[in-house]
């Protein structure tokens, strides 16, 4: 859990106080004074929801599997979205070739989740603006970007079974969900992206 640890340091009290509101719908406090929620005591929480998500899962955190799962989970809302030969391809490959790359080695994780999630949300900023395939897109880290791309994660739909109708791809009231930790684990990557940007 360093790679947590690592991204979670780093984000500043301004987006500490944003990934706070936005994990209200997956982390539970018993405590009454909101003092008493130190930065310590929301990461062991964090440490806590990840251990409950692993274990419902099955998830081996020795292993990294938990990164494996956020990348394999978030590239298929991208995959068939761009056209061959274009430049969003180019940077297509370049998230996968990250993916196989912490597979085999996880030196210098965290920085490149932080590689892979601002290829994705750049990738898939652009293909909820528009229905047509992807062949451009602009590098965003930006909030603005940040909120439209969760927004657009809440809405995705899969087919249902025979009879079902679409479903939503995240389930936010299932919060051990595989989608629905990967949602909060993109919200804690970006708000660090975002820490950093702003302390430069």
């Amino acid at each position: 859990m360093d790679v947590v640890r690592n991204i979670f340091d780093e984000i500043n009290d301004k987006y500490y106080e944003e990934l706070k509101k936005l994990s209200s719908r997956i982390l539970r406090f018993r405590v009454v004074d909101e003092k008493e929620v130190t930065r310590d005591f929301f990461l062991e929480k964090i440490y806590d929801y990840l251990d409950a998500v692993n274990i419902k899962n099955s998830i081996n955190p020795r292993k990294y599997e938990y990164v494996s799962i956020y990348m394999e989970s978030l590239l298929p809302l991208i995959d068939n979205k761009v056209v061959k030969g274009s430049r969003a391809e180019k940077y297509l490959k370049k998230a996968k070739s990250i993916e196989s790359k912490i597979k085999v080695n996880q030196e210098n994780c965290a920085e490149l989740l932080k590689d892979f999630t601002r290829i994705f949300v750049s990738l898939y900023l652009e293909c909820i603006k528009s229905e047509k395939p992807l062949e451009d897109f602009e590098f965003c880290l930006s909030y603005d970007a940040f909120l439209k791309v969760i927004d657009g994660m809440k809405a995705e739909k899969k087919p249902g079974l025979l009879w079902e109708k679409e479903k939503n791809v995240i389930n936010i009231r299932n919060r051990y969900s595989k989608m629905t930790y990967n949602l909060f684990f993109l919200e804690m990557i970006y708000l660090n992206m975002l820490s950093i940007q702003e302390g430069e």
